[in-house]
C-alpha cells in the first residue's frame, strides 16, 4: 500500500498532469520539437515566438490548441 501514496503523490505533479492531458501528444512534439532538436535553452521571448509558430501550424492542421504560446508556458 505504500506503493500507492506514492504514486497517488507523484500524480499530482506537473509532470504527471502533462503527461494525463488530452492533448499530451502535441504538448510532447512541441517540446521536443522548440527544446530537444534546437537550443537546450531560449529566452521566454524567444520560445515564446517559436512556441507561436508552431501553435499555428498545429492549428492549421486540426489540433484544437486553444490558449496562447505565454499559457500554455505558465500551464505547463
Amino acid at each position: 500500500m505504500r506503493h500507492l501514496a506514492v504514486l497517488r503523490q507523484l500524480r499530482e505533479q506537473p509532470l504527471w498532469r502533462l503527461l494525463a492531458a488530452t492533448n499530451a501528444p502535441a504538448y510532447v512534439s512541441l517540446m521536443q520539437s522548440l527544446l530537444f532538436e534546437s537550443d537546450k535553452t531560449l529566452p521566454a521571448s524567444a520560445l515564446h515566438e517559436r512556441l507561436g509558430r508552431a501553435l499555428e501550424d498545429l492549428r492549421a492542421t486540426g489540433e484544437d490548441l486553444p490558449q496562447t504560446a505565454q499559457g500554455y508556458v505558465a500551464e505547463w
